[in-house]
């Protein structure tokens, strides 16, 4: 593994730590620019908070790192699709009073820029206002040729376990890729307490036994590999977040550590987008984050 991508991992598990409640807001609004964070004007049918946020981040913070949250503040449950960040909160797993769903998106210094028409479809309460920072479509700053493009998500999710008590999940993937090289390096991790996450392969330039085969030497376990239309509930929401990508196949695995994964002679990474889904132990969709990989494959020319 690349000594850089080595000290990242580091910096992302003592980061995520395992918090106690996947609003642990540790870290938000750390740095400039501020953050923007609300909450809802309170209705009979939805009352929450959201935030967005965007800081430095990694080695001599020179990287960037972007942060969404939501926390349910009404006593019904909370279902919503946050569509320009990506972030979905299904019907399967909504929200509780008190509950909340975060991710965290990483990337290279101005990775990321701010949208102020950013919409929050909720699935009883129509559309509420919303501003969130967005991932570019382009590396925007000078990096040096020995500096990786970096795209990841991490998620985090509180949600009840099936005696009712409050648990936190949380998952995440991070590539790197080194485009002089031809090396492409994964960090990745679905949870320590029987949660799995997926995600597609080829969306990072990987044939599904390119990824079997590393998967397997490091320990990690495939459980399933699907269309996403069968591996999660299609409804409104679910619909609208995955348009165009609901027969895709992607692979559902589960590790119990954070597993490093490299892939030499990688010429290229597709510019596009995936989604990272996170499940609960019982194998029901807890959140789903949008992951565009427009920057990964930059060559920076």
């Amino acid at each position: 593994m690349n000594p850089f991508s080595a000290l990242y991992a580091v910096i992302i598990v003592l980061a995520a730590s395992c918090p106690t409640l996947a609003c642990d807001l540790g870290g938000f609004d750390s740095g400039v620019p501020p953050a923007e964070s609300d909450e809802t004007n309170r209705t009979e049918k939805s009352h929450f908070a959201w935030g967005s946020d965007v800081d430095p981040w990694g080695i001599n913070q020179s990287n960037s790192r972007s942060w969404h949250y939501i926390r349910n503040l009404h006593e019904s449950k909370l279902s919503l699709n946050w569509e320009k960040p990506g972030l979905l909160i299904p019907f399967d797993n909504p929200l509780v009073k008190e509950d909340c769903r975060s991710t965290l998106d990483y990337g290279n210094s101005g990775s990321f820029k701010i949208e102020y028409d950013a919409p929050i479809d909720t699935s009883n309460d129509g559309l509420k206002e919303a501003i969130a920072f967005v991932r570019t479509e382009s590396i925007e700053q000078e990096i040096g040729d020995s500096v990786p493009n970096i795209a990841g998500t991490q998620i985090r999710a509180d949600y009840r376990t099936e005696d009712g008590k409050r648990a936190t999940a949380i998952t995440w993937l991070v590539a790197y890729f080194f485009p002089y090289e031809s090396v492409l390096e994964i960090e990745i991790f679905s949870g320590d307490g029987g949660e799995s996450m997926a995600f597609r392969p080829d969306s990072l330039g990987l044939s599904i036994n390119q990824f079997r085969e590393q998967l397997s030497k490091r320990g990690g376990e495939i459980i399933e590999i699907a269309s996403l239309k069968k591996l999660v509930a299609m409804n409104t929401l679910s619909a609208e977040a995955f348009e165009g990508i609901a027969d895709n196949n992607f692979i559902r695995i589960s590790t119990k550590t954070e597993l490093n994964l490299s892939f030499n002679d990688i010429s290229d990474v597709p510019a596009g987008q995936t989604s990272i889904l996170l499940f609960s132990p019982q194998g029901s969709l807890l959140a789903a984050k949008r992951l565009s990989t427009s920057t990964l494959g930059d060559r920076r020319n």
